[in-house]
């Protein structure tokens, strides 16, 4: 049996609780949407785990600013994670954006940006945590 994991509201809790920690993680996020529920819910479990988690967000909508300029905050940070969240309605409205004639490689420039990502990450001596897209609800009157 598995046990279950944490809700929200508990995470949250936790963070506040100032739990025992054994070791600290230096966690760097960026994320072109808005991200403060998930620092919360990555704090939360770490603390939960007896992590404190030494975490940075990086300013809204600014990826490739952050990780690509040797000298931004994010880098400067030396994190030893770097967690990218990119989100499936700003992929899509890049998509839509792109000239026809170029949607047919919009998906290995996608794969090129994110190989990207991790060679900088790891120039930096980061390890890339990237998210997967989820699936876009996109069907007829929501079904």
């Amino acid at each position: 049996m598995h046990p279950t994991l944490p809700d929200f509201n508990q995470l949250k809790k936790a963070v506040k609780q100032n739990l025992p920690a054994t070791k600290t993680i230096r966690v760097a996020l960026a994320a072109d949407s808005a991200s403060q529920f998930l620092c919360t819910a990555l704090q939360g479990y770490a603390a939960l785990q007896g992590v404190k988690l030494d975490l940075y967000e990086a300013p809204y909508n600014q990826i490739g600013l952050q990780v690509f300029n040797p000298a931004s905050e994010l880098n400067d940070f030396k994190a030893k994670y770097i967690i990218l969240f990119e989100s499936t309605q700003h992929l899509q409205k890049h998509f839509y954006h792109t000239p026809l004639a170029e949607r047919g490689d919009f998906a290995q420039h996608r794969l090129q940006q994110i190989g990207d990502y991790a060679e900088a990450a790891q120039r930096n001596g980061a390890k890339l945590i990237y998210y997967n897209f989820t699936d876009c609800n996109d069907g007829v009157f929501g079904n």
